[in-house]
């Protein structure tokens, strides 16, 4: 699976690397994007050992460019986490700015806003980038960051009783933050 994510991300960088032009700001107005995304992370298991799952998903955001380094907006994201089982849905606020130093473009942005499922919670994904131009209206956008979001959790109690056996009790649920390494694709498009 890694594999494939690689070989992918390889071959987009190539041919945006081979369309890219010079470098050119956002104009004003509307801006809209759609990303795919892949999270890593790792959790815990019962016994003290760690196991790393991802998760993966989509996002779209859509907004207003204000200028040349200011972008606000919102959108929603989907992710889905095939180990556990787990469907992640999120509302979310979006900033971002875009940097221009001669025909680099790099990029910030953030997203903050609330995870509906789970039980709810903060959805927090700060991430930084490269925009390759592509044609006068499109880019692609190439981004490494971080996913933070909280989740319930059922808690349990394990005891060894003296005949061997054990004996697992639960302790309600928990509130947890998850803390993901998130890499993320994207195309932008706008007026």
């Amino acid at each position: 699976m890694k594999r494939y994510i690689i070989l992918i991300l390889l071959a987009v960088l190539t041919f945006a690397s081979a369309t890219h032009t010079q470098g050119q700001q956002p104009a004003n107005g509307y801006r809209g994007f759609i990303d795919a995304h892949f999270d890593l992370g790792s959790e815990s298991g019962f016994w003290g050992n760690h196991e790393a799952y991802f998760y993966y998903g989509a996002s779209t955001t859509h907004g207003r460019q204000f200028n040349p380094h200011l972008f606000v907006g919102g959108g929603m994201d989907l992710e889905y986490n095939p180990s556990f089982g787990r469907t992640i849905f999120a509302l979310y606020a979006a900033g971002r700015t875009d940097w221009q130093f001669g025909r680099y473009t790099p990029y910030g942005d953030v997203r903050l806003g609330l995870s509906t499922s789970g039980g709810g919670g903060v959805y927090f994904s700060p991430t930084v980038g490269y925009r390759f131009n592509w044609g006068h209206k499109a880019s692609i956008n190439v981004g490494l960051g971080l996913t933070l979001k909280s989740k319930n959790m059922e808690s349990y109690d394990f005891t060894i009783l003296p005949d061997g056996s054990g004996l697992l009790t639960p302790l309600g649920r928990k509130h947890l933050a998850e803390c993901l390494f998130a890499l993320r694709l994207g195309v932008e498009f706008g007026k």
